[in-house]
């Protein structure tokens, strides 16, 4: 299951690949597109001042009545007459220009000496210009700047504009002005409050403070600088920050073409990345529901296919179990049986054997007869012999543990031996390590193996050979092993040989490596085998002795 869901990360990590790559491409192309667009509303800013500095011109060119009325209204205006008909007149005809021309706030007239002397604001009447730039620098020529101004508690931008009133000859007799205040600067420059969907723009002036807002929200003040990392870069730059207003967003700034300012677009992250991100989080929950649905396929099949099997093994186990109990109780009620009969056999021999001896006493040895009681004595024995083995597998007894030295339990069992192998021509060597500790066990009954061990040894090798018995010890274990020269066992066999009356031999119950098993695991031990075919078996007695119960000689 894991190696399938494994196997869908190359989709996730591609997916997570084309939206990295796919975001930095639309950003660039967001940021070409933002560039060009602020350009563009750059030079339109500039041509809007432009074309209402021309709408003035055109007002003041060739107007007579204007040109004629202005010395009249600034003479009646100083001799404190401002309902004067020439004062009057002048501000009917500047209604009408007004009327033309709704983004400017006022239009207002100025005579030589800087006095207001007509107004679309009739209480500017008699109001002193002369001290101001637009007076100063207005009537050399035509004038546009911004300044600020306080409305209602609110602080804004205001534009004023002013071209001289030429008499005709070359002379001036005024200047006509005009006023745009800050609640009419979006419709005088004509910028709508998002320029093409979310992008907001701002104009500042060369000190950085806000002249024009497409969208203004908490946080802009005019008359103070604008935050924004985009002053401080040459123009054109785009760049990606958060704005005032804690957005993130991609901005750039440009100058306006014959003005002081630089005009600024931002355009937000989440609305040029908008879709993109929605398609990524999508293409997420796809891949997810899709890894899911695969887990769930992937669950039932697999639970379609292993609970048959597992149902199936369960009652495979418990057939195998039951088999066991079964068996484990048929061979306890035969061990019983046989314990019963060897019993019963044992008496009745002792009979006979000791009627055989009384007999070959009456014959004598110079009978015929006594060579056929010779192998009567030599079956009986053989008989006694399977019936001790019998026993001793049917009803062993548990070990009397105590500390004995492994090399003279080696050194006991070779003394046993000896005759045996000296008849069979086999030679016994012992290697014992240095330092062999003393271990707990039963002398007797360990002894009793090692015997069988190496008889079974000196029975393999009927051409003669080697036998070694060696000690040694690894870690917190004693191991004593009876290696043999002689013909192996298959590898077939190794597992059989441990079963009880299995055998090769001629002679023998085939019980010696089951009772031998069975005292090595009553002392907690193993019994290892190895063997080669042709080469010899090596029988290895395992003793596990804890390190604090070592005691070394």
């Amino acid at each position: 299951m894991w190696f399938l869901v494994l196997s869908l990360v190359p989709l996730f990590i591609s997916n997570a690949v084309g939206y990295s790559v796919t975001s930095r491409i639309i950003e660039r192309q967001a940021q070409r597109y933002l560039l060009a667009l602020t350009e563009i509303e750059a030079q339109h800013v500039a041509t809007e001042v432009e074309r209402h500095l021309l709408y003035l011109d055109a007002v003041v060119a060739g107007n007579v009545l204007l040109t004629s009325s202005v010395p009249f209204a600034a003479g009646a205006v100083r001799a404190g007459d401002r309902q004067a008909a020439s004062v009057t007149g002048l501000h009917e005809h500047l209604d009408r220009k007004l009327a033309e021309l709704p983004p400017l706030s006022e239009l207002f007239v100025i005579d030589t000496a800087g006095t207001v002397v007509a107004s679309t604001v009739h209480d500017r009447v008699g109001a002193d210009w002369s001290q101001t730039e637009l007076f100063r620098l207005g009537k050399h020529g035509r004038y546009f700047a911004n300044d600020l101004e306080t409305l209602g508690g609110l602080v804004g931008p205001v534009y004023r504009l002013a071209i001289p009133i030429p008499d005709g000859e070359g002379a001036s007799v005024g200047l006509l002005a005009a006023t745009v205040g800050f609640d009419r600067v979006q419709g005088f420059l004509r910028i709508t409050a998002h320029l093409a969907g979310d992008i907001h723009t701002f104009i500042v002036d060369s000190e950085g403070r806000p002249l024009f807002a497409s969208h203004p929200h908490a946080g802009l003040h005019y008359g103070q600088v604008l935050s924004s990392p985009l002053l401080g870069q040459p123009d054109g730059v785009v760049m990606r920050y958060v704005n005032y207003e804690g957005v993130e967003v991609l901005g750039t700034s440009v100058p306006v073409p014959q003005r002081s300012w630089r005009y600024v677009a931002e355009a937000p992250v989440s609305s040029v990345l908008g879709q993109l991100r929605g398609l990524a989080l999508l293409a997420a929950l796809l891949e997810a529901a899709f890894a899911l649905s695969l887990v769930a396929i992937v669950w039932v099949v697999a639970r379609s296919i292993v609970a048959p099997l597992r149902r199936d093994s369960a009652n495979r186990i418990q057939e195998l179990h039951d088999h066991e109990m079964r068996r484990a109780a048929q061979l306890a009620s035969v061990g019983e049986l046989a314990s019963g009969i060897a019993h019963e056999i044992k008496n009745p021999l002792v009979g006979v054997a000791s009627g055989l001896d009384l007999l070959g006493k009456e014959i004598g040895s110079s009978s015929r007869a006594e060579g056929y009681l010779r192998q009567m004595r030599t079956q009986l024995k053989r008989i006694e012999s399977a019936i001790r083995d019998l026993l001793s597998y049917a009803r062993p007894r548990e070990p009397r543990l105590m500390w004995t030295d492994p090399t003279l339990l080696v050194d006991r069992v070779i003394g046993l031996t000896t005759s045996q192998a000296e008849a069979a021509g086999v030679r016994i060597e012992k290697r014992a390590a240095e330092a062999i500790p003393k271990i707990k066990l039963d002398p007797e009954l360990v002894a009793q193996t090692l015997v069988n061990l190496a008889l079974n040894g000196i029975q393999a090798m009927e051409q003669g050979g080697v036998l070694t018995i060696s000690t040694t010890s690894v870690c917190d274990e004693v191991r004593i092993a009876v290696s043999d020269t002689g013909t192996g066992i298959p590898e077939e066999q190794r597992e059989t040989i441990f079963r009880p009356f299995y055998t090769t031999k001629h002679k023998g119950s085939g019980l010696g490596l089951a009772i031998t098993r069975g005292i090595v695991e009553r002392h907690d031990g193993r019994l290892e085998v190895e063997s080669e075919v042709g080469s010899g078996s090596t029988f290895t007695l395992v003793f596990s002795v804890p390190q604090d119960e070592l005691v070394t000689q």
